[in-house]
């Protein structure tokens, strides 16, 4: 399953195995970078975070931070990313993301 900014407050169902790929516009030469900032490791794991830089796209264009997890076991979980500045803190955030996903048998 693929998510991307669009999804952002919604809710899905996927089975335990299933990978769930979030794709979400970034430009990290800005210095922002999307983080998960609170998910359930043993319901949905974070396998990869990277980013992908547009097609075709110069140096210091934008991409996407393509997140990519996998359902564990049954339950259900907020999945919350932030956008921001790490060496800000929280005072930096400029955007988040959030998604709750239902995984079920």
């Amino acid at each position: 399953m693929t998510l991307t900014d669009a999804d952002n407050g919604t809710s899905v169902t996927v089975r335990p195995g299933e990978h769930v790929a979030i794709h979400l516009t970034e430009n990290p030469t800005t210095g922002f970078q999307w983080v998960l900032e609170q998910g359930d490791e043993k319901i949905l794991e974070l396998l990869d975070s990277a980013y992908v830089r547009a097609a075709g796209s110069g140096l210091g264009s934008g991409g996407q931070r393509v997140l990519t997890c996998k359902a564990r076991h049954s339950g259900t979980v907020l999945l919350r990313l932030k956008l921001w500045r790490a060496w800000e803190v929280d005072t930096s955030v400029m955007k988040r993301f959030e998604v709750t996903i239902h995984v079920t048998n």
